[in-house]
């Protein structure tokens, strides 16, 4: 199963979250973008959420492993 990427990443106006190479939606402030990037990584596991400052450069790269179904 492939892993999905999201990314937190500053623009002109605010913050955007990606999916790859895909916007998915503007935010006025990081901390809202942060929020739904980590909705969408938890919800689609396997996946990566990677947050950048606003000086281009790596903040955070946080993983969401598959959960198993036994239970």
């Amino acid at each position: 199963m492939s892993r999905s990427q999201y990314l937190v990443a500053p623009i002109a106006q605010g913050w955007m979250l990606r999916s790859g190479p895909v916007p998915l939606r503007w935010f006025p402030t990081k901390r809202q973008a942060l929020s739904f990037g980590v909705q969408c990584a938890s919800r689609n596991r396997p996946s990566e959420l990677l947050i950048r400052r606003p000086d281009g450069s790596m903040e955070d790269r946080r993983s969401y492993v598959a959960t198993s179904a036994t239970g």
